[in-house]
């Protein structure tokens, strides 16, 4: 099986960084989430690229992208990374608060939990 080079998304805020005290200020105070930078060289290593996803504004992408940086290995500080707040067509998306989509109505289920949870959880 020949190997392609595939664009892998994720998501910045809850997947990579913990962002454990939401929003705030805008500051980048979280630490990585275990695992989430090795996966990051892992996928560069494989092929990939990789494509940051932040709902932050524009003006904060240089930092999203200088944050990762600092946290990779002295092999990997010059791996491309792309950080944006548009999503491109990629072939996965990596995102804490997604839902999955087999059909509408598991969908719409999965929905209405998501929903149910955020609605209970204490500020």
């Amino acid at each position: 099986m020949k190997a392609h080079r595939m664009r892998v998304c994720i998501d910045f805020d809850g997947v990579i960084h913990s962002y454990d005290k939401g929003y705030g200020d805008g500051s980048l105070y979280g630490d990585p989430i275990k695992g989430s930078i090795d996966n990051i060289v892992k996928l560069h290593d494989t092929g990939h690229l990789i494509y940051i996803l932040t709902a932050r504004n524009k003006e904060q992408h240089k930092e999203v992208e200088t944050w990762i940086r600092k946290r990779l290995p002295d092999s990997h500080k010059d791996i491309s990374i792309t950080v944006s707040n548009t999503k491109p067509p990629a072939g996965v998306y990596v995102d804490d608060t997604a839902v999955a989509f087999r059909n509408c109505d598991q969908a719409m289920g999965d929905i209405i939990i998501q929903i149910d949870k955020e609605m209970k959880r204490p500020d």
